[in-house]
This record gives structure tokens, sequence and C-alpha cells, in this order.
């Protein structure tokens, strides 16, 4: 669901004429707060169940482990391996920042 947030302002960002990486930049400084935000309530509510004792704790404790390392590893690499790969499909460096130049370019 980050994901979707990060590449949706990307896409914004990217639409109004600026460069992918510029673009892409802007995005993830501004779900700097938000990604991690939604990502450690989670892990920290299911802390109980990772060290749990109680009856059934075979079951629940295994995936609340998991559940507790993915939750804060998601959105640090939501941060920085979304951002690169986004730029790289977007089209790298090669637009340029002006659509003025661009037109330029063309007519010449």
């Amino acid at each position: 669901m980050d994901a979707i947030f990060l590449v949706t302002h990307f896409n914004e960002t990217w639409g109004n004429r600026m460069a992918p990486a510029g673009a892409m930049f802007q995005a993830a400084t501004q779900s700097m707060r938000a990604v991690p935000t939604t990502g450690f309530p989670a892990a920290i509510g299911l802390l109980p169940a990772a060290f749990s004792t109680a009856i059934g704790r075979q079951v629940q404790r295994p995936l609340a482990i998991v559940e507790v390392g993915g939750m804060p590893m998601g959105p640090i690499l939501l941060l920085l391996v979304v951002p690169v790969l986004q730029t790289l499909f977007a089209g790298g460096e090669d637009q340029a920042e002006n659509p003025a130049e661009e037109e330029e370019e063309e007519t010449v």
C-alpha cells in the first residue's frame, strides 16, 4: 500500500514535467514520515504474540516474528529500493527537465 502511494506521488510529480530522479526524490522525501508510521505500529502490536508463551504459541509465534521483523524492514526497503527501480524504469535522466528545451530541440 505504501508503494502505491509513493509511485502515485511520483507519477503526479513527474507529470508536472520534472526529471524522473528529481520527481522520485521529492516523492520519497514527502512520504518519509507517512511510510514508517504505517509499519511500526503494526510491528509493535504484534510484539506480545512474538514473545508469547501461552497456549497456541507454536502457531502464532513464528508468524508474529516474521511480521515484527518485516514490518520495520518494509518501509526502509520501500524508501531505498522502489525509488531506484522506478527511476530506472521511468527513463532515467535522459528526459529534459524543461519542456521548452525539448520543443526547441525538435524544431531545429
